[in-house]
């Protein structure tokens, strides 16, 4: 059978929302990577005040729920390192 999909609202902090569709098997990096591809290291994932730092962690490890709220904060792009 096929793995049933969540929808998470990611919540930015300009009060726009994003939904996500994923797998409850989905690790934090995968959603990482999937919703803000090449921003993966910028892009802080916080759910219930607990920022979500591992990510080989699996969202159903989180007990995330269908439209549970994942508050995104992206940081800007740090400046290239000047050799």
């Amino acid at each position: 059978p096929a793995e049933p999909t969540l929808v998470l609202r990611l919540k930015f902090l300009n009060d726009t929302e994003r939904l996500a569709r994923v797998h409850p098997g989905d690790t934090v990096g995968a959603l990482k990577r999937t919703y803000f591809p090449g921003q993966e290291q910028q892009v802080r994932l916080i759910y219930q005040g607990q920022l979500l730092r591992d990510d080989t962690q699996s969202l159903a490890g989180l007990h995330l729920s269908h439209l549970s709220v994942l508050h995104c904060h992206l940081s800007p792009p740090s400046a290239a390192p000047t050799a």
